[in-house]
């Protein structure tokens, strides 16, 4: 049964920049378009088809070249001052690997303007810290227990890797937005019913704000006012969480706490409820400013995770 890889989409924000950027560091040439892919062939006839996305998550390609090709490339590389690392987690900066056990085998890492971590090698094989090969000869016994050290540092490579990849930073940005999105919109629902329980029946809903006493009716009007102004506050925070504007969600919401935080010192300053007071107008306000850090901290963690790093001199 014959099975091969015939092509792969590469994911780019400028693709024909981005196809150049790769082909003149491997030496080949971006051929011209088809449809809306640019693509870039390889020796084995693979094609990397470049296409215009505006959110991805940074991918890894590995190219194998010959020695020669490889020469060439790193020289490149270095020419154009292109960061480039000895280890997938691009902690070893301006350095290539060499294998342990697999001779003459070298390899370098790079990043292409999109942040796609891409990396050239001259032998197939897993990424190795560089060591003379262990004669066969050895007993297996003390093969083993030389190998362990390496088996040690490739397994805390792999794990770095892991955990500091942009791919992993993006995945828990993702699920810290999912959980300021249920919090915000928890948020508006309670706004919208507290507010409109003021604006649908007053007269039952003021004993509940804590405060020692409260006029009669809606209060002159005073108290549907108070029920309008929280269904606004709510619609502002609908409105920004609804039209994607997360970090001025953020700011409204560590806004907005204030309200809360006045309810809270108005009904304290009447001796009122002190459980009302801190309970709910308190702890709401807190609440929301939790909220609003975290947002921020989620739209900073999100523009990390898909910005490229800079190109640094080698």
């Amino acid at each position: 049964m014959l099975v091969e890889l015939n092509h792969t989409i590469v994911p780019a924000r400028d693709p024909q920049a981005s196809a150049q950027f790769l082909a003149d560091i491997l030496g080949l040439r971006v051929d011209p378009p088809v449809a809306h892919f640019t693509p870039v062939t390889l020796a084995n006839q693979i094609s990397l088809d470049y296409d215009r996305l505006d959110d991805f998550e940074p991918h890894h390609y590995a190219f194998m070249v010959g020695d020669q090709e490889f020469d060439a490339a790193l020289a490149r590389i270095q020419h154009g001052g292109i960061a480039h690392y000895g280890d997938p987690a691009c902690q070893e900066s301006g350095q290539i690997y060499r294998s342990r056990h697999i001779e003459g085998r070298r390899g370098v890492y790079f990043r292409d303007p999109d942040g796609h971590l891409m990396e050239i090698l001259t032998r197939p094989g897993p990424p190795t810290a560089s060591d003379p090969a262990l004669p066969l000869d050895q007993p297996r016994a003390k093969r083993a227990a030389d190998r362990a050290p390496h088996e040690t540092r490739r397994v805390l490579t792999r794990l770095t890797e892991f955990t500091s990849s942009p791919s992993l930073a993006g995945s828990r940005a993702m699920s810290l937005k999912k959980i300021n999105t249920v919090l915000v919109a928890a948020f508006i629902l309670f706004i919208l019913w507290f507010g409109g329980e003021f604006i649908l029946s007053p007269g039952t809903t003021a004993p509940s704000f804590g405060l020692p006493s409260w006029p009669s009716g809606d209060g002159g009007g005073f108290l549907i006012i108070k029920g309008i102004r929280d269904v606004v506050l709510a619609l502002v925070l609908g409105i920004l969480l609804v039209t994607g504007h997360r970090r001025a969600l953020g700011w409204a919401l560590l806004v907005e706490a204030l309200a809360a935080y006045g309810d809270m010192t108005t009904v304290l300053a009447h001796h009122g409820s002190v459980a009302t007071a801190l309970g709910v107008h308190g702890l709401t306000g807190t609440l929301m400013v939790v909220n609003g850090l975290l947002i921020m901290r989620e739209t900073r963690t999100i523009a990390a995770a898909s910005a490229p790093p800079a190109p640094q001199p080698a």
